[in-house]
């Protein structure tokens, strides 16, 4: 075998190796991008549960206000008749 058969030989060795390479990565980043998918999907539906969550926070916030209101006015109204006074236009 000459040197130049020998160093035709490493080439298609290499190449072979190259090609081997290249599928072994072209599959790990199509496993990469499931996994990207899946994550992706994950953060919305995080997302849209702390949207959810929010909302009914707010919600409870708002109606614990309108309850505090109510009680006060009825209070204001109750100290106002015990102390004779006329209510406030």
């Amino acid at each position: 075998m000459t040197d130049a058969d020998r160093i035709l030989q490493a080439i298609t060795v290499l190449q072979e190796g190259q090609k081997a390479l290249q599928a072994t990565v072209e599959q790990q980043g199509k496993a990469l991008n499931g996994r990207m998918d899946t994550i992706e999907l994950k953060v919305e539906a995080f997302h849209a549960e702390q949207k959810q969550a929010n909302e009914e926070i707010i919600r409870i916030f708002h109606n614990i206000g309108e309850i505090n209101q109510k009680e006060i006015e009825k209070r204001v109204d109750r100290i106002e008749k015990h102390l004779d006074l006329p209510p406030l236009k």
